[in-house]
C-alpha cells in the first residue's frame, strides 16, 4: 500500500515521511541528516536514562532521605526512558531503511559504553552475578548415583563361608550325594594324601573347597575313633 509521503514496506528513497513533527520531512539529505541526528539523540538519551536506573543514580539528598522521593524519582525516569522506547519505535515505523540502521547502531553503542564502563569501575560485577547464579542454579544430582556401586567384575566365596561348600562336605559324609564337581573334589581328597595333591592352574578355589571338606572329613572320623576308643576302655574297666 502506498500513500502520499509513506509505504508499508522497507525503502531507501525520500518519500516525503513525517519524522515526528510535521515540520520535519524527508525530502532531502539535509532532513535526513536531521532526523538522523533526532534518532540518535532518542537511542542515546534512552539507554542512559536505562544505565541510571540500573544503578540507582539519585543526585539529590533530598531523594536519598525518603523512601517515597526516592520511588517517585526512579519512577519518573522510568516513564522517560519508557518514552523515550516509543519514540525511536515510531521513527522505526517509517520503513526508511537507513534511519533503522542508523537506530540500531545507535543503541549498540550506548550498550557499548555502559559495559566499557561497567566492567573498567566495577570489574567484580560480572563475577559476583556468576556466582549469584551459580548459588541460584546448583548442579542437581542424578537420582539412583549415590546409591548405585559398581559390580566387581569377579567374585569369591571362600570354601569356609561357602553354605554350598559345607552342605557338599555333609551329603560325602553321610553318603548322600550326586556327580556334581564338588562331590568329585571332595571324594578325591579323602582318598589321597593331602601333601600328594597337585595344584592345576585355574583350579584354586575347587581345590580349596577340597582340602576344607576333606579336612573336616578327618577331623570327625578321628573324633569318632576316640569315642571309640573311650567306649571300649570303659567296657573293660566295667569287666
Amino acid at each position: 500500500m502506498q500513500m502520499e509521503g509513506w509505504e508499508d514496506y522497507l525503502h531507501t528513497t525520500f518519500l516525503g515521511e513525517h519524522i515526528l513533527f510535521p515540520s520535519l520531512r524527508l525530502t532531502s539529505l539535509g532532513t535526513f541528516i536531521s532526523a538522523s541526528a533526532l534518532c540518535v539523540t532518542v537511542c542515546l538519551t534512552e539507554r542512559s536514562l536505562t544505565f541510571a536506573l540500573s544503578r540507582h543514580w539519585e543526585p539529590f539528598c533530598s531523594t536519598r532521605q525518603s523512601r517515597v522521593r526516592s520511588a517517585l524519582w526512579r519512577a519518573s525516569l522510568y516513564a522517560t526512558a519508557s518514552l523515550l522506547r516509543l519514540l525511536y519505535m515510531l521513527l522505526s515505523m517509517t520503513f526508511q531503511v537507513w534511519l533503522i540502521i542508523i537506530i540500531v547502531l545507535s543503541l549498540a553503542t550506548g550498550q557499548f559504553f555502559i559495559e566499557l564502563y561497567e566492567q573498567t569501575h566495577d570489574p567484580d560485577h560480572r563475577n559476583a552475578s556468576a556466582y549469584h547464579v551459580t548459588l541460584s542454579n546448583p548442579p542437581r544430582r542424578r537420582r539412583g548415583s549415590s546409591r548405585s556401586k559398581p559390580k566387581p567384575a569377579g567374585l569369591f566365596i571362600h570354601p569356609t563361608n561357602s553354605n554350598l561348600a559345607r552342605a557338599d562336605a555333609v551329603a560325602v559324609e553321610l553318603g548322600l550325594h550326586g556327580s556334581t564337581n564338588r562331590v568329585k573334589a571332595l571324594r578325591t581328597s579323602c582318598d589321597s594324601d593331602d601333601d600328594g595333591m597337585m595344584w592345576e592352574h585355574g583350579s584354586g578355589p575347587e581345590a580349596a573347597r577340597a582340602l576344607l571338606g576333606g579336612a573336616s572329613i578327618h577331623s570327625r572320623t578321628d573324633s569318632q575313633q576316640n569315642l571309640f576308643q573311650v567306649a571300649d576302655s570303659g567296657s573293660e574297666s566295667d569287666e
